[in-house]
């Protein structure tokens, strides 16, 4: 799977305790997704090692209805950053944290890890972007 770059972290199915990915054609978007994959949780980690993440990266907070999606569309216009508007993914980990870490006994440094590895493998850019920075926009409930 590390070598199919076709592949992009979708969400996590906690309670069977996989991530979900789903393959899209070169250059496409997610709603163009040809096939859906889970992985054990467990192993995200070790994939994510095998992948390049972002040299840098920018994490835009925001209230919602603020105008955070626009901060989100200028920064894809960069050259250099690739911005992502809230991944789901991010949002089901964050809103359900600490919940997860009761009913999955996650620690707080099991939840680190697995951001870590989520930044590594929602990091797959569109065709023809070639940015060493990533910006991610979270969902404004999420933050709450």
């Amino acid at each position: 799977m590390v070598e199919a770059q076709n592949w992009s972290l979708y969400g996590l199915d906690k309670a069977n305790g996989t991530a979900l990915f789903v393959e899209l054609p070169a250059g496409t978007d997610l709603s163009k997704a040809l096939r859906l994959m889970t992985v054990p949780l467990g192993e995200i980690e070790t994939l994510a090692a095998a992948l390049d993440g972002p040299s840098r990266g920018i994490l835009v907070f925001n209230i919602g209805r603020c105008g955070s999606t626009l901060v989100s569309n200028v920064l894809s216009e960069l050259p250099d950053v690739w911005s992502l508007s809230e991944p789901y993914a991010f949002a089901q980990l964050i809103v359900d944290s600490y919940l997860a870490a009761q009913r999955q006994g996650f620690d707080r440094a099991q939840i680190v890890r697995l951001i870590r590895a989520m930044v590594r493998l929602i990091h797959r850019q569109p065709s023809g972007k070639n940015a060493d920075v990533q910006a991610l926009k979270f969902h404004s409930q999420a933050l709450f």
